[in-house]
């Protein structure tokens, strides 16, 4: 599992009243190097985490009453623009240093959230963040697209969790905001397409059964979830926080995610995801099916449904695997290891001799129709940091949702 902190460093802003630009700094790092040294997953990992940094404090913020030291309230967040802006100067540049060794921090992740008028008041962040993007490749942006909340975070590289479908304005104020994902439960496309033969209505068929099978174990887990809070096997998570007990499992996602989009459209046509419209018009007819099947879900359930193109390679590269062993004529990549694997999400494959630019067009066709999240990882070659503000710029006025770049 994962966790996001949403507006973070304007939800600090507050805090940082009274500090200079060092001191800050100072506890930027103290946070990231500790963030970075936490042991606590399984197999000795760290905290799988993210952050997400405003270039300016949002909209959604900027009148809403400001938490200080003691828990008072104290004017709005939009009154501490400066001390936001400061502070994330001050965590870009630890993440730009890296540690001691000068290596690069691995977490927690940074979102750098673009709003519409992100491009119009530039400062001395915005060149950090270019920075950093040209150093590591590391920052991951948010485009704050009109199809999706405006108070949302991404968890795990590539799940949305829209907050204020779950919080209220009281929450902010009282520090009672929830959120997150329940489970995921991954359909395998490429092998819809072969046990579908190809065949449009088949292939239906198949979605909406394997969609009714991922709903039944989304609830299996969340009535487990339930029996187990209920029989007081959860003390951390039935704990209560204002009031509130500390996990509502009522507003957690259940996610139905999707993987090999390129493959399944290959299967069927026989050309890649970057090679024919046709095929594109297929992966977005069969996106829009999945979505509008479980907006129906949704709907008649009360329970939050959401579609997710899902970015695990681990994931692809099993899947793949055992329908090698089973179709014969299954169609996979070959991953860095020399392994078979399928293209992640609705990914277009690595290999294809695309700009940046171009593999952002093609694949937010589909980020509108996944409000679960999906993440689109483009390919990087270093050079001037004007090129890279201006390619950022044309990406975020696709329908992109949320993207990384990567080291070509």
């Amino acid at each position: 599992g994962g966790q996001g902190f949403f507006s973070f460093n304007t939800l600090l802003a507050p805090y940082a009243r009274g500090l200079n630009y060092h001191r800050m700094k100072q506890l930027a790092q103290i946070f990231i190097y500790e963030m970075s040294q936490m042991y606590v997953a399984r197999g000795g990992q760290t905290v799988f985490s993210s952050i997400d940094l405003d270039l300016s404090v949002p909209k959604r913020l900027k009148h809403t009453a400001a938490v200080v030291p003691g828990g008072r309230i104290n004017g709005t967040y939009g009154d501490y623009e400066l001390e936001a802006k400061i502070l994330l100067s001050g965590l870009l540049d630890v993440f730009i240093e890296g540690d001691y060794s000068k290596n690069q921090f691995t977490f927690p992740k940074i979102n750098v959230s673009i709003e519409q008028d992100s491009f119009k008041n530039l400062d001395g962040n915005w060149e950090k963040i270019l920075r950093l993007t040209a150093k590591y490749a590391f920052p991951y942006f948010i485009v704050k697209q009109n199809y999706f909340s405006e108070f949302s975070t991404f968890q795990n590289c590539s799940y949305l969790v829209p907050l204020d479908k779950l919080s209220t304005q009281f929450d902010i104020a009282n520090g009672t905001i929830r959120g997150g994902v329940s489970q995921i439960v991954t359909l395998n496309l490429p092998n819809i397409a072969y046990m579908g033969r190809g065949k449009e209505e088949r292939i239906n068929e198949l979605l909406q059964s394997r969609i009714d099978s991922a709903r039944d174990v989304l609830l299996l887990k969340k009535n487990a979830l339930a029996k187990n809070l209920e029989n007081g096997a959860l003390p951390f998570l039935e704990q209560p926080i204002d009031g509130t007990k500390y996990l509502d499992i009522d507003k957690q996602f259940l996610i139905v995610g999707i993987t090999g989009m390129n493959e399944f459209v290959k299967f069927i046509t026989e050309k890649a995801l970057h090679e024919d419209s046709d095929g594109q018009r297929l992966a977005l007819k069969t996106v829009k099916f999945m979505s509008n099947y479980l907006s129906e879900l949704k709907e008649s359930s009360g329970l939050n449904f959401a579609l997710s193109a899902v970015p695990s390679k681990v994931v692809a590269n099993r899947l793949a695997e055992i329908d090698l062993q089973n179709f014969k004529g299954a169609i996979t990549q070959i991953n860095g290891a020399g392994k078979p694997t399928y293209t992640p999400g609705f990914s277009v494959q690595k290999s294809a001799p695309l700009l940046p630019l171009q593999r952002a067009k093609i694949e937010s066709q589909f980020h509108e129709y996944a409000d679960g999240g999906a993440l689109s990882v483009l390919p990087y070659r270093n050079g001037d940091l004007q090129d890279l503000f201006e390619l950022i710029q044309e990406i975020a006025k696709t329908k992109i949702q949320y993207f990384k770049f990567e080291k070509a």
